[in-house]
């Protein structure tokens, strides 16, 4: 996975969200590769509108099953915060994070 600067991002999520099940891990240590990039969060847009808290923001990736996999997520809170993505442990069989260049799908 490359590393980036923090990037300022403004993300625009749709509340029809994704039809596929997601697989949202029981905390960050779930989801921790040893490789990560992060982002910083300044603004969220839900529909047409900007909640002030209580959204989990996360990037899902594809897994080795075709089902979205959680790479990073945060509690959003209304304020700017960042989030680390986490890229492939090239060390197991399993694909279990980000690949080079795989787009992030908020």
């Amino acid at each position: 996975m490359k590393y980036f600067p923090l990037f300022f991002l403004f993300l625009i999520i749709s509340r029809n969200g994704i039809s596929q099940d997601l697989v949202w891990p029981s905390s960050p240590a779930e989801v921790s590769t040893g490789i990560n990039t992060t982002y910083l969060v300044q603004n969220l847009l839900v529909g047409q509108e900007i909640p002030s808290s209580g959204y989990l923001l996360g990037a899902f990736y594809t897994n080795d099953q075709g089902t979205l996999s959680c790479g990073g997520f945060v509690s959003w809170q209304g304020i700017t915060s960042s989030i680390a993505v986490w890229g492939d442990d090239t060390t197991t069989d399993e694909k279990d994070g980000f690949l080079d260049g795989e787009e992030i799908i908020w």
